[in-house]
This record gives structure tokens, C-alpha cells and sequence, in this order.
């Protein structure tokens, strides 16, 4: 309290720093974290956080300090200053927090219309490919003969692409390059399993060959075994069969199971089970290039119209390959003459 001339009344001695904001912030703290281990050791979620709502970075007015007194008249029913004030906050609060869900609602709506808008402003393959066959009509008048002929073959051809475009789903061009560079990926991976399939088949083939060149080859070599005299030349005279006999007989030597047999029923099996896989690969193969000649295709359409129009804009470039997992020649699984279950070396 002041008097007239603007001094303190009083002149208080200050025995005590609870009127110090660091001392009334370290005792919040305090407060605060011995209602929190409270908290946890009741097993209850619920913390308490004695930081302001500016500190938190919180945008709410904060309430004030109503005291038993107030709050007893208000439970009575009897209006108070500070409890009009609070409420008054509470009201304002429950505005703002309101108006900041419409703003971020309103912006979020105009964010989709702006998309939508985009997206229906944005030329479709449709459109692309409306334009080109145009042209090619155009085109098609300038014809001696055969006009009404192309163009009966560009509408059909229309037709086809648009409807193949609607089975697939696919109506931007940037759809379109997705689709590509998709289909791409699933060729690579076909491809190398397909690789991989046939060197394992023909790994297979090899050791069922080298059972039936063993058993060819071995009555020449057990005539040799029994040879005491003319061995040189009966060598000389028989070195392919020879030559088989002991590369089959190496091949066979370093495949053998762990009882030391052929498998070759194990083999036989593993060969048809592979010829199966690749067959169903080389299937998937011809599917997946059919699909990217078509999308290709139409690629090139819109390319080539875009360019022709000036847009300066070009899809982006896919990896061409051709049919190069195709072998030119089938690989067969050998069959030996007679079959020879569990024989040993």
C-alpha cells in the first residue's frame, strides 16, 4: 500500500523467498512430480505438468485461481467476479479450439479441391489418344483410296486400347509409366528365376546323361580292364568311349548320396519338377512382354503427340529387352535306356 506521496506504507522485512517466481516454479515442480510418482505407483496414466500453457507452447487462455471461498459462493449458486471471468475463458477457449478445427477442416477441402480440380484439368490417355487417331483420320483424308478403310481401322484400333486402358485401370499418363516400369520390374525377376531354373535343369540333365553314357560306356572299359595284350591300341582305337566312360563315371563319383548310390530316381524327379517350373516361367514371360508391347505402344502414341503439340514433355524411358531368357534349343531331360535303382560305383 502506498500513501499520498507514492511510498510504502509499510516497510515489510521479507524473512522468506516464496514471493520469488524461481522459488514458486522449483515448488510447482516439486508439486508436480510427487503427484506423479503417486501416479505411477497407483498404476494410473494420468501426469500432472506444472509449465504454463505458453511454456508448453499450448494456445489457451489460462484460468485463474478461484480460491474455497469463491468456489463455495458458486456452488451456492451465487455469481462471482472470478467465476464470470473463468467462465468467460472456458467460453473462449472452446471458440478458439473450435475455430482452429474449421481453419485446418477449410484448408484441408480446399487442398482436395485443388486436386480435384488438377485432376480433372489434366489431359487423360483418353484425350491422348482421342487427339492421335484424330490425326491419323486426318491424315487418312488425304488418301487416293482406302480412306473409309483406315479409318475404320483407326477406330477399331481406339476401341481395343481404351477398352484394354479401362480393364486395367489405368488413365494418366503417369499411371501408364507406373504400369511400365511395374511390369518391368516383374519381367526382371522373371528372368532371373527362369535363369536360374534352367542352369539347375541343366545341371540335372548332366547327371542323368552321365548315368546312361556311364552304362554304354563301361562294357568298353571293362574289356580294356581285362586286356593284357593290344592295350595301346584297343586305347587308341576306343578313346571316346573311354573319354565317356571315366567323365561320367567322374561326374557320377561327385554326385552320389550319402549312401553312396545314384539317385537317380531323385534326379528324374527333380528334372520333371523343374521342367514344370519353367515351362509355367516361360508362360508368365510371354504374358508380361505381351502386356508391355501394348503399353508401349500407346507410350509411343502419346509421346509422339505431345511432341508433335510442343508440350515438351516425354514419359520417362523403360527398359527395353527382348525375349533374351528364350534358349534356342530345348532343354530335354536324357532318359537312360534302363533304369538302375541303387547301383553303386
Amino acid at each position: 500500500m502506498l500513501n499520498q506521496k507514492g511510498q510504502p506504507v509499510f516497510r515489510a522485512v521479507h524473512t522468506t523467498d516464496w514471493s520469488r517466481k524461481e522459488t514458486l516454479e522449483e515448488l510447482r515442480s516439486a508439486w508436480a512430480r510427487m503427484c506423479n510418482e503417486l501416479y505411477e505407483e497407483k498404476g494410473l496414466t494420468e501426469r500432472v505438468d506444472a509449465r504454463s500453457y505458453e511454456e508448453r507452447g499450448i494456445d489457451k487462455i489460462p484460468m485463474v485461481h478461484e480460491g474455497p471461498n469463491v468456489q463455495a459462493m458458486e456452488a451456492r449458486g451465487i455469481s462471482t467476479a472470478l467465476g464470470s471471468l473463468n467462465r468467460l475463458i472456458r467460453a473462449l477457449n472452446d471458440m478458439k479450439e473450435r475455430a482452429k478445427n474449421l481453419l485446418q477442416w477449410s484448408l484441408f477441402r480446399q487442398s482436395q479441391l485443388m486436386e480435384r480440380m488438377l485432376f480433372l484439368h489434366q489431359p487423360t490417355l483418353a484425350d491422348y489418344l482421342r487427339n492421335y487417331y484424330d490425326k491419323r483420320n486426318a491424315v487418312a483424308e488425304s488418301y487416293a483410296y482406302g480412306t473409309q478403310k483406315a479409318k475404320n481401322t483407326n477406330l477399331k484400333q481406339f476401341a481395343e486400347t481404351i477398352s484394354f486402358l479401362e480393364e486395367q485401370d489405368v488413365r494418366t499418363p503417369e499411371q501408364l509409366t507406373e504400369k511400365i516400369q511395374e511390369l518391368d520390374t516383374q519381367l526382371k525377376e522373371v528372368s532371373q528365376r527362369l535363369n536360374q531354373q534352367l542352369s539347375a535343369l541343366r545341371s540335372v540333365n548332366s547327371n542323368l546323361y552321365a548315368i546312361k553314357e556311364y552304362f554304354e560306356t563301361r562294357p568298353v572299359y571293362l574289356e580294356l580292364k581285362n586286356k593284357y595284350f593290344g592295350r595301346g591300341k584297343f586305347k587308341e582305337e576306343h578313346k571316346k568311349e573311354l573319354n565317356g566312360y571315366y567323365r561320367s563315371e567322374r561326374i557320377l563319383k561327385e554326385n552320389l548320396d550319402p549312401s553312396g548310390k545314384i539317385p537317380e530316381g531323385q534326379w528324374k524327379r527333380e528334372a520333371a519338377r523343374l521342367s514344370e517350373e519353367i515351362a509355367a516361367l516361360r508362360k508368365e514371360d510371354k504374358r508380361i512382354h505381351a502386356m508391355l508391347r501394348k503399353y508401349e505402344g500407346i507410350k509411343n502414341h502419346v509421346e509422339a503427340l505431345m511432341a508433335e503439340e510442343g508440350e515438351g514433355v516425354s514419359l520417362p524411358e523403360t527398359n527395353k529387352r527382348e525375349q533374351s531368357i528364350e534358349t534356342k534349343e530345348a532343354v530335354r531331360t536324357m532318359k537312360p535306356k534302363k533304369k538302375h535303382h541303387g547301383m553303386e560305383l
